[in-house]
């Protein structure tokens, strides 16, 4: 596989146009980029934003992943499976492996954790079916919206 760049962003809150404006921004300076793979809260209280993406009014600059809701408000935005929800925004799904055509693979689990899986939620067993499919195939990046365990331990205090 050849080097190719990727952005990463955490919650977005429905910030689109700030998002969008930055991601344009980089991807001319800096880029090309080949996606823009987004974690966290991707929509916020006020779906104003969301209407001028999905109407193209606030372009998309490069294709963006994103994963799904981690709050029972947001699921009005997300459709069932994986699918385009707007020009160049693609929601990945619940959980599964995406191979770019790079090659590049791409594992990922939306939602928080709790004991039971619902549609903004995943269990242990959401887990281990993802571990089983990862273990026939070399992912190169993992995607979720929790922190990892101990991320914390070697930070210094600001």
């Amino acid at each position: 596989m050849s080097s190719l760049k990727i952005l990463v962003c955490g919650d977005v809150e429905g910030h689109f146009k700030t998002l969008f404006a930055k991601v344009g921004t980089l991807h001319q300076k800096k880029g090309p980029f080949e996606y823009l793979l987004c974690v966290g809260n991707f929509f916020g209280t006020n779906d104003d934003e969301w209407k001028d993406v999905k109407t193209g009014k606030t372009a998309v600059p490069i294709t963006t992943y994103i994963l799904g809701p981690n709050r029972r408000e947001h699921l009005r935005f997300y459709p069932e499976d994986s699918s385009e929800i707007a020009p160049n925004v693609i929601y990945l799904g619940k959980r599964g492996i995406l191979t770019g055509s790079s090659g590049l693979k791409i594992a990922y689990l939306s939602g928080s954790e709790h004991r039971e899986s619902n549609e903004f939620s995943f269990s242990r067993k959401d887990v281990t079916e993802l571990v089983a499919r990862a273990s026939s195939c070399a992912v190169d990046i993992f995607l979720s919206s929790l922190w990892p365990k101990g991320v914390t331990k070697y930070a210094k205090s600001p």
